[in-house]
């Protein structure tokens, strides 16, 4: 009926390994997942515990972090701020909607910690709907999650910080070529175009791009998927100082590696057909560089005027 064990469940599986003395251990670590008015343990560290009678991270090392990886490292300083309260057993009051987008769980409060929920990594003691929002009390559910995180979010965040400062030098100095250069490097070191069907491979590589960029928000205003022209850009930059110039990228995906150069030039041409840089002159910025960027797998192609 609910997706993990009982403490009656758990008993019974101690108890048939012959661990019954471990019970308070097994709670701590296992224990701590709300499902309406029950708390379950997770029943995959449940039963390899069982097995092994070591006390370690299970479950949480059981599949890819790729996602977790971009949404701790590159995500929004709110998510970033709360995470140490939450690690140190605080709780946290958060809206969260049953519906993610993809799209969105790097610059949305929202649907960050809808991921982080959902995928078991939070857990919650409370909800309540308070002006047609649902918010939920978070909190970190157990000191397998805890451990895992702990040891995480340093490497993480210094990886992709690294990442964001180079890619940053490039486009202040608005060296493309170095730009482009970065960006395959970066690609090629920290990110899987495998993790997803080719159909949403596109997705994937906005996310990531818009991960990296939403940490220059001190120079930059970093918008995406907004109404400009006739028509929706993928990202915008607008500069927040005077006189410099504003940024639009547009991503293509290649259906093959051999028309990648070309799908970056249609990349270009979308931008100006459908004048999307109409929202940088109603703002009263006149230049804007536009950046096309097509994909193949883990090939890309940088195409700018």
């Amino acid at each position: 009926q609910y997706l993990g064990f009982s403490e009656e469940e758990t008993k019974e599986m101690l108890s048939y390994f012959e661990r019954e003395d471990k019970l308070k251990d097994v709670r701590d670590w296992y224990n701590g997942y709300k499902f309406g008015n029950h708390i379950m343990y997770n029943p995959w560290s449940v039963s390899n515990f069982s097995k092994t009678g070591v006390l370690e991270e299970h479950w949480v090392n059981t599949g890819n972090t790729n996602i977790l990886d971009r949404v701790i490292g590159l995500g929004h300083e709110g998510l970033k701020d709360a995470i140490p309260k939450l690690l140190s057993g605080e709780v946290v009051k958060k809206e969260i909607e049953k519906n993610i987008s993809f799209k969105d769980i790097l610059t949305s409060d929202v649907a960050a910690y809808g991921l982080l929920l959902f995928a078991g990594y939070l857990s919650w003691t409370k909800g309540e709907l308070i002006d047609g929002k649902r918010l939920y009390s978070l909190r970190v559910p157990n000191l397998e999650v805890k451990k895992f995180l702990k040891g995480l979010i340093p490497k993480v965040t210094e990886m992709y910080a690294k990442e964001s400062k180079v890619v940053f030098e490039s486009l202040e100095r608005r060296d493309w070529a170095s730009f482009a250069c970065e960006l395959r490097e970066s690609v090629l070191s920290s990110m899987s175009a495998f993790d997803m069907p080719d159909s949403e491979s596109e997705k994937l590589y906005h996310l990531y791009i818009l991960g990296l960029l939403v940490n220059m928000n001190d120079r930059y205003e970093v918008r995406s998927n907004r109404e400009s022209g006739i028509g929706r850009y993928d990202i915008a930059m607008y500069p927040r100082e005077k006189g410099v110039s504003g940024i639009i990228f547009e991503f293509k995906r290649a259906g093959m590696a051999e028309v990648i150069e070309e799908a970056a030039e249609d990349a270009l041409k979308q931008i100006e057909s459908r004048n999307y840089e109409q929202d940088f002159k109603d703002r009263g910025i006149e230049k804007v560089d536009k950046v096309g960027i097509a994909f193949y797998r883990k090939r890309l192609a940088v195409k700018v005027k």
